[in-house]
């Protein structure tokens, strides 16, 4: 039995159809490769988070320094104007304790010294916290740069995964094409 020339060219243009149909399902490791990238692109955004989270709590102590010593310098600066207008009292009204009012001043200026270094130990608080801001913005830009390269990433997979479900469809239909011209052949043969 011969075919009939309707069924071998239906024959060949399976055959052409599988061919690419196998294109296709190259394209479709393709697509499992976009995948991974994905995968790694989103791991490195969680680091850069952890990163920067670890950052802000550092901030967070650092501010909380930088207020205790502020607060310390109050209290000082408030205890040395209190002293100070104390000894003037003194001074105005009890001439005859000059030694007494003379080791009050000394015990004063101690005090001031002791602000004054509580002032300093503010200002180098107060710079650690603008580097652990300046840590913290740098750790955001890294966050802000692996969630770009994440957006871009899953923009691929949907494209990707739109043209797998394109590939897919079609490969259903050449196969069921394929289906009725071997049922066609094999009814052909019997």
């Amino acid at each position: 039995p011969t075919l009939k020339e309707e069924d071998v060219k239906a024959l060949k243009e399976g055959i052409a159809d599988l061919a690419k149909t196998a294109g296709q399902l190259a394209e479709l490791g393709k697509v499992a490769q976009t995948g991974v990238k994905l995968g790694e692109k989103l791991e490195a955004a969680e680091a850069a988070v952890d990163t920067y989270t670890a950052a802000t709590v550092d901030l967070a102590k650092t501010y909380a320094q930088v207020n205790a010593e502020m607060t310390k310098v109050a209290d000082d600066t408030r205890a040395y104007k209190q002293g100070v207008e104390q000894v003037g009292k003194s001074i105005a009204s009890l001439n005859s304790v000059y030694e007494l009012q003379l080791q009050e001043v000394n015990a004063q200026i101690a005090a001031q010294k002791e602000a004054v270094a509580a002032q300093k130990e503010a200002v180098n608080a107060q710079k650690e916290a603008v580097n652990a801001q300046k840590e913290a913005i740098a750790a955001q830009k890294e966050v802000v740069a692996a969630q770009k390269e994440a957006v871009v990433a899953a923009k691929e997979a949907t494209e990707a995964q739109a043209a797998f479900t394109t590939g897919a469809k079609q490969l259903q239909k050449y196969v069921a094409d394929l289906n009725g011209i071997y049922g066609n052949m094999l009814n052909a043969l019997a």
